[in-house]
């Protein structure tokens, strides 16, 4: 085996969930490497007194039956402590998850020196999509059997960190020097792993790497579009169809207007970025979450100790020296770090020196315009006047990015990545993690009244506050608490104030306006010229437009895609029983839902030979992504709508895309619930045009991803049953070629 001559125990758990002694060890599997060669292998079911979940089941393929008979976990500790004599490396994919899942049934492995080989991975394959097994046993011809169980795991992984070791062996000396220096200063497996470098590796200069952007679309100029400065304290409603060619004429056409500055902003500026080549002429304004600040990054690469995560990423910044957040990659809680310790605020000066010698076009995201033209102390300011232009692209999602901008959003995973190695500030983190956890009492969502505020743990977590803030602290930190003191001293008749639990188990302190469209009017329309790209179909922007403000309307005149959206009586389920050839999105209404047609399509389809994707059983959006491009033959990926909206997918990718069910916001949603109080009738006013702007938002999203004649189905029994459906039916003939059932069943090809 191509290894350094050190002592490895790979291992992999099969569980029943992800909670330590929550969830149990179902099954453990191991190969002990002794310089080099493989000693032993070794595998173990275990029987447990809990129910496997259907899902687990699924992912698994260990079903009930294969446990009976089997010995309890802690009846084998002692033939897997022989296994770990010698005090061997531990090595995993994910590993912290498996040493913290075996310490719940108390085999504790904390001491040991330890590997994670996703996280080495991402260091040694920074082209790859994804870091998951599965995508890099494709990708790298890694040995994966039996496939689903934990020795086929673990023979991956072992495949995998020899594919680790021999791309590290060519490494120039120079960035083997980088890596073993910066391992040196954290306690771990890789400090003994990268020391057995052979000297020697590849000579010269590592070539540095570079951020490439693809451009995928024609650059189509729409001649409809006009940049005539509108009215004062008037607001332009520009028309756009399906075509994903519109921002890419306005980006030109803006790059050579003869005068005069034009702002376009955009919903999100990275996956703009990656769409689109900017023109000559225009400038990317980062905000300071993505941008690196160089002063921090020097005092962080001084450190004198590194955690396994900032050692990663301390690595990272020596070897690709990254501009911006999206020039590395990030892994697990690696990116913690750069949120806590790395990135920007509004006052670095590797931030505000990106507004120096600005051109006359400038595409930034909704949200930091947005803080822009609320602070006339902002750097940014100094690009706008009564004569600017500014083009607001995708409006209808206003709502949500204004909710966010005049808001407050401050995760505790952020705060503890800047606390690490600062005891006064991480006995602070300590403290509000504790009041959250109090006060949210186990629910995921918990809404925050005044009387939580006006509590004696709250008045001194706010007196703590003061006083941190009165401390050097590095400016990541000062931000974060900044946010925290916001949050406490805020107003809850004027603001929404929520804790939200992630499904990562980090809570985030969020804080909402009730009404936005008041700091809209405040901020923006009634200062600046402002045009809005809106749905051609649109006849109204609940929560973006105070009522009567004044506006004009534009059309849109640019010839546009034609697609058949085609109303089909059938069922999710029917269509996972007989799916149609080629690649499939579809589209489910809850994650919940996913997981039920998991748990009853997954085998079912494999015996069919087609491949199934399921967000939350097939990793993250990335992972997904690519096993979406790569597999060949028929192939569904299931995602809820709103997960679909991020997805980046080149052109030519599907051939259908299928709504299950009509996407409307969950009623329950805080935000939803409160300003559903702003209508009369809230579904007619409110819901029904936030469901008609997804709805656009879907459909051209599949413009950017679909292959020629690819097309759309839609299965909500809804639009032949509500009244409301002839008003969506309506908006879809207008928005493409659209065929309405036939009033019976089609047969699926």
């Amino acid at each position: 085996m191509n290894l350094p001559s050190l002592h490895f125990i790979v291992l992999d758990t099969e569980t029943t969930g992800f909670l330590p002694r929550v969830h149990r060890v179902m099954e453990f599997a191991c190969a002990v490497v002794k310089n080099g060669e493989l000693i032993e292998e070794y595998e173990q079911l275990f029987s447990i007194d809990d129910e496997i979940p259907p899902h687990i089941q699924v992912l698994t393929r260990i079903v009930p039956t294969d446990l009976q008979g089997k010995p309890m976990f802690a009846e084998s500790t002692g033939r897997l402590q022989a296994l770990l004599n010698g005090n061997p490396i531990i090595v995993g994919q994910n590993i912290r998850f498996d040493i913290d899942m075996l310490k719940g049934e108390g085999l504790d492995l904390t001491g040991f020196p330890w590997i994670d080989t996703s996280s080495l991975a991402a260091l040694l394959f920074p082209e790859f999509e994804s870091y998951s097994l599965g995508y890099l046993s494709s990708v790298l011809g890694l040995r994966h059997d039996p496939k689903h169980r934990a020795l086929g795991d673990v023979r991956a992984t072992l495949s995998l960190l020899e594919c680790c070791w021999e791309r590290l062996c060519t490494l120039p000396d120079s960035s083997q020097k980088i890596i073993q220096k910066n391992f040196i200063r954290c306690k771990a497996g890789y400090t003994e792993f990268f020391a057995a470098l052979p000297l020697g590796g590849r000579k010269g200069k590592q070539k540095e790497t570079s951020t490439q952007t693809v451009n995928l679309l024609p650059k189509i100029i729409p001649s409809s579009f006009t940049f005539d400065v509108p009215t004062p304290k008037t607001v332009e409603l520009h028309e756009e169809g399906l075509s994903p060619q519109t921002l890419e004429g306005i980006l030109h056409a803006a790059a050579k207007k003869p005068s005069g500055t034009c702002i376009i902003a955009v919903k999100n500026l990275e996956a703009t970025l990656r769409r689109h080549a900017l023109p000559s002429g225009t400038k990317a304004l980062f905000p300071p979450s993505l941008l690196l600040s160089h002063d921090a990054a020097n005092r962080f690469l001084d450190q004198d100790q590194f955690t396994v995560d900032e050692a990663f990423v301390a690595t990272k910044l020596e070897l690709f020296h990254p501009h911006t957040k999206n020039d590395i990659v990030l892994h697990g809680e690696e990116r913690d770090v750069w949120g806590g310790k790395l990135a920007c605020t509004a006052d670095c000066a590797s931030y505000q020196d990106q507004f120096t010698n600005l051109p006359r076009a400038l595409l930034l995201d909704h949200r930091q315009f947005l803080e822009i033209v609320a602070d006339e102390g902002h750097i940014g300011r100094i690009a706008l006047s009564r004569a600017t232009q500014i083009i607001i692209d995708d409006a209808s999602m206003l709502e949500d990015t204004a909710t966010k901008a005049y808001g407050i959003q401050c995760s505790l995973a952020d705060l503890r990545g800047a606390a690490q190695g600062n005891d006064t500030l991480m006995r602070f983190t300590d403290l509000l993690q504790l009041w959250v956890e109090k006060v949210r009492r186990g629910q995921d969502m918990f809404f925050i009244e005044a009387q939580h505020l006006r509590q004696h743990d709250a008045h001194g977590l706010l007196e703590h506050l003061q006083q941190l803030l009165a401390l050097p602290l590095p400016a990541r930190a000062q931000s974060c608490l900044e946010h925290i003191t916001h949050f406490f001293g805020a107003d809850p008749a004027v603001s929404l104030l929520w804790i939200e639990q992630q499904r990562s188990g980090i809570p985030i302190l969020q804080a909402a306006p009730r009404d936005v469209a008041a700091f809209l009017e405040e901020h923006l329309y009634r200062t600046f010229p402002v045009t809005l790209l809106i749905p051609k179909t649109s006849n109204t922007l609940p929560e973006i437009l105070p009522k009567n403000f004044p506006c004009i309307r534009t059309p849109e005149t640019v010839s546009e895609h034609s697609m058949v959206v085609e109303e089909k009586e059938c069922s999710a389920e029917q269509l996972l029983r007989d799916p149609p050839a080629g690649k499939t999105i579809l589209l489910l209404g809850s994650k919940r839902s996913i997981e039920q047609h998991f748990i009853r399509s997954t085998e079912h389809l494999e015996k069919l030979g087609i491949t199934l994707i399921c967000q939350g059983f097939n990793g993250g959006i990335n992972r997904m992504q690519a096993e979406f491009l790569s597999t060949k033959g028929t192939v569904l990926l299931l995602l809820t709508p709103w997960m679909y909206e991020g997805t980046e997918l080149p052109a030519n990718a599907a051939d259908h895309l299928v709504l299950e069910t009509l996407p409307f916001d969950h009623p329950s949603q805080p935000l939803i619930q409160e300003r559903s109080k702003h209508y009369q009738n809230a579904f007619e006013e409110y819901q029904l045009p936030r469901l008609e702007h997804r709805i656009f938002r879907l459909l051209r999203t599949f413009c950017r991803h679909r292959r020629s004649g690819g097309d759309v189905w839609i299965l909500d029994k809804r639009m032949r049953e509500r009244s409301y459906g002839e008003r969506i039916r309506t908006i879809l003939h207008a928005l493409a070629t659209a065929r309405p059932a036939k009033g019976e069943q089609q047969r699926l090809l």
